[in-house]
């Protein structure tokens, strides 16, 4: 549109190249392809301010964005039209690590309604009520509460030590229980995390979670930061790989270990596997494979 590309040239400070390619190509996967085939950060940029105007967004600070389209023309990453278009849309909000880099044109624009981050809050006291219904169906049984208690101490980020001391706390929540004892057995197993050393047959934390993505997250979420060091070194040897640049490792993990963001399983394991051959200047480059 006319308004588009006017807005383009606005910002014309931020772009250079000599294809009119991200100017003209259509705001959606298709067009977005066109442009990413290109491997021009350039055009890629004309595209993103581009879809930014027509969500009546603007930046302010250009820098980011110049940052972010890299990850979108194979320079440093293929990502899709989707993930560019919702971190165009995050980026209205603060940031763990950086302030905002996008705003509305007009500060009544629905971006603010329409962000996915405010669905969270509403999933706690629904996982809970779901958590307390599974509980008192396990208490009918030791078999079903002792898999019940594995699986809360899983999604504690831990691991069981000791198989007696686990039956020997079975029969305590085992009949008629209520919400009141589900509470008590979350207190429960995570007082047995902070107890004397000797009398923690629980262990949570970054040596002990699964490796999975129920491990992953139990780590970023409710553990100290400290610990994404130990679970991510367990993915890397899992895997087969090194750290070779420790400063590097320790800059990237805040992007997993709840600090800057939280992730998934799935994105961690995929991209250390990329880290040893992805450039240096894309973030890479601190990761090697084990030597045979």
């Amino acid at each position: 549109s006319a308004a588009s590309a006017a807005s383009v040239r606005k910002s014309g400070r931020l772009v250079r190249g000599g294809s009119h390619i991200g100017k003209e190509a259509e705001l959606n996967v298709a067009g977005f392809d066109l442009v990413a085939s290109s491997r021009s950060r350039a055009q890629m940029l004309n595209f993103a301010l581009r879809l930014l105007h027509e969500h009546g967004l603007h930046v302010t600070k250009p820098k980011i964005l110049k940052n972010i389209v890299r990850y979108y023309t194979g320079e440093c990453a293929a990502q899709p039209y989707d993930t560019l278009v919702a971190e165009l849309l995050n980026g209205t909000r603060p940031h763990r690590c950086h302030a905002a880099w996008v705003a509305p044109d007009n500060m009544t624009a629905e971006i603010f309604e329409e962000s996915p981050s405010h669905g969270n809050l509403q999933v706690e006291p629904q996982h809970r009520r779901g958590s307390i219904e599974a509980f008192t169906s396990a208490a009918k049984s030791e078999e079903l509460m002792r898999a019940y208690v594995r699986d809360m101490v899983a999604g504690m980020g831990g691991y069981i030590m000791n198989e007696g001391k686990l039956s020997g706390l079975i029969p305590f929540f085992m009949g008629d229980v209520t919400e009141d004892d589900f509470d008590r057995l979350q207190t429960e197993l995570w007082n047995i995390t902070k107890g004397p050393q000797e009398d923690r047959w629980i262990r949570v934390g970054g040596d002990y979670a699964e490796l999975n993505d129920r491990g992953y997250r139990a780590v970023a979420t409710k553990q100290p930061h400290s610990e994404m060091s130990k679970f991510v070194r367990r993915v890397l040897k899992d895997q087969r790989l090194k750290v070779t640049n420790i400063h590097n490792f320790h800059g990237f993990l805040p992007w997993y270990n709840g600090m800057c963001a939280v992730q998934s399983y799935e994105r961690l394991v995929s991209e250390l596997l990329v880290m040893n051959t992805t450039p240096t200047k894309c973030g890479g480059g601190w990761i090697a494979l084990e030597e045979e």
